[in-house]
């Protein structure tokens, strides 16, 4: 019986976006085979509700990966939105994963 995909959400600093792209390529052959569906920000269609639907994919999402930089690290907005809430579903069983993209 096949297993249903592992939900995958990225978290990037904007600087940090080439970063992203690379890794989704990277991870697009999982994705092709249904091992992983994956999720980013910048899925968000224009004119989209970026916080509204961060917050949903973040609430389902099992792996959660997190490119971590300097400009990650200094984004207050980015900690609110999405890391403080990563922690919290990791208390709930959501595996959390620091990704260094870049060293300070």
């Amino acid at each position: 019986m096949a297993q249903p995909p592992i939900r995958v959400f990225l978290s990037y600093a904007s600087a940090d976006a080439e970063y992203c792209q690379a890794l989704v390529a990277q991870l697009s052959s999982l994705v092709r085979r249904g091992h992983i569906t994956l999720w980013y920000r910048g899925q968000v269609l224009a004119g989209g509700a970026v916080a509204t639907e961060v917050s949903q994919q973040l609430g389902e999402a099992e792996l959660l990966l997190h490119l971590v930089s300097a400009d990650y690290l200094a984004d207050d907005e980015l900690r609110a939105r999405e890391v403080v809430p990563a922690l919290a579903r990791q208390q709930a069983g959501a595996r959390v994963i620091p990704v260094l993209v870049r060293a300070a």
